[in-house]
């Protein structure tokens, strides 16, 4: 058989990281914006002889906005999941409930083509799993985090009393009620809040802006983001920021 690069990636996520097989129920849930993606996984189900269904609605309007109920419905009564939506449905009362019902569950917000054809979707996931895991247990270990770069990070934290999150967002989610985002391969824990300080340097993507045309310096003090530098997208991104009108929203809230 010969797959696209599209479908190479959704059978990854679908026979590697779901673990799915024949004889489930399985569910591809998308929105307008990213019909032509979900039709991969669609396609990746059914050339593993999985009985799927496909349902579209309409792109949410924020992160974590319940979708239609006739989706939720959908999603309890499934063995397996896959979430490729625009806007994340990963915090939604749907999600919870569907894994507290042991549905096996993967969201992709926001995945795009290049994700899935030339990036983190093309790894290997038994390698990221082992990585993960390999992360995760160094944390449980360490007391203190130093961390610097060539571009001039330098941000110390304390992780005492403080434990990682069991099991690491490993991308295997073949286990009854396991749930995570795709692509994946994350350690994390919440440093103490008040112990992190120094500065950061983001060159790559930055949360709602994407990628960066110019690095966003951002200083961290008693655990606090208290100053952000570095052009038109540093200022949008304080904009972001201020308009939460959230104090909380300047916390240091975790090490991933």
């Amino acid at each position: 058989m010969n797959l696209t690069p599209l479908m190479k990636a959704a059978m990854i996520a679908v026979r590697d990281c779901m673990g799915a097989q024949p004889g489930e129920n399985a569910l591809v849930v998308t929105d307008t914006g990213k019909l032509a993606i979900a039709e991969s996984f669609l396609y990746a189900f059914h050339s593993l002889g999985i009985d799927a269904t496909l349902m579209v609605m309409t792109p949410r309007d924020h992160h974590a906005q319940e979708p239609p109920p006739e989706v939720r419905a959908a999603m309890l009564s499934s063995a397996v999941a896959l979430l490729i939506t625009t806007k994340s449905l990963t915090h939604t009362h749907a999600r919870v409930d569907a894994t507290n019902q042991g549905v096996r569950i993967a969201s992709l917000p926001g995945i795009t083509e290049d994700i899935m054809t030339v990036g983190a979707m093309t790894a290997d996931y038994q390698k990221v799993s082992e990585l993960s895991w390999k992360l995760t247990k160094l944390m449980e270990s360490t007391q203190k985090v130093e961390i610097t770069t060539e571009l001039g990070t330098h941000l110390v934290m304390s992780l005492i009393g403080r434990k990682p999150g069991l099991p690491p967002d490993d991308g295997i989610y073949r286990e009854k009620g396991r749930w995570g985002n795709l692509p994946a391969g994350e350690a994390y824990i919440a440093p103490v809040e008040e112990s992190v300080n120094g500065v950061v340097i983001v060159d790559g993507s930055q949360s709602p802006l994407g990628l960066l045309s110019a690095p966003i310096r951002i200083t961290i003090q008693d655990g606090r983001a208290i100053k952000f530098e570095g052009g038109a997208e540093a200022a949008q991104f304080e904009r972001h920021l201020q308009s939460l009108d959230d104090p909380n929203a300047y916390w240091v809230a975790e090490l991933g």
